[in-house]
C-alpha cells in the first residue's frame, strides 16, 4: 500500500470525532433538507425502472443521435445499454441514472436563479465569484 510517511491516527481520530458530532446533532436538520431532493430521486428512480427497456435504449438512442447527428454514436449507446441488460446490471444501471439526472436538475434548479441574480447585483457576484473559479 502507500508508504506511511507521517502517523496520521491522531487527526483521524479527530475528524471521525467531529463527523460523529454532526451527525448525532445535526442528522435531523439534514435529513429536513435533503428529503425534497430524495423525493425527486425516488420519482426518478421508480419511472426508470418502470419504463421498459427497449423504450429507454431507445430514447438514449434518440438524444445520442439528436446531440452528434450521426448513426455512429447510437450505435455505441445501444451497444451499451444491451451489454447493461445482458450483464444484469439494467436495474442497477437505472438508479445510477436517476442519481445523475435528480443531481443535474437540481444543479440547474440552484445555478439558475444564482446566476441571474449574480448578474443583476455586484455585491452578490463580488461575494461568489471567489468560490466559482
Amino acid at each position: 500500500m502507500f508508504p506511511e510517511i507521517i502517523d496520521t491516527r491522531p487527526l483521524r481520530k479527530s475528524i471521525d470525532e467531529g463527523l460523529n458530532w454532526v451527525v448525532s446533532n445535526w442528522s435531523q436538520t439534514f435529513e429536513a433538507i435533503a428529503h425534497p431532493l430524495l423525493v425527486l430521486l425516488n420519482l426518478i428512480q421508480g419511472l426508470l425502472i418502470a419504463t421498459p427497456w427497449w423504450l429507454i435504449i431507445a430514447i438514449l438512442c434518440a438524444i445520442a443521435w439528436l446531440a452528434t447527428r450521426s448513426w455512429k454514436f447510437p450505435l455505441l449507446v445501444a451497444g451499451a445499454m444491451f451489454f447493461l441488460g445482458l450483464m444484469d446490471l439494467w436495474e442497477d444501471s437505472m438508479i445510477t441514472m436517476a442519481l445523475m439526472i435528480a443531481a443535474t436538475l437540481t444543479t440547474i434548479v440552484i445555478a439558475i436563479p444564482v446566476g441571474v441574480f449574480m448578474s443583476r447585483s455586484t455585491r452578490v457576484r463580488q461575494i461568489l465569484t471567489p468560490f466559482l473559479i
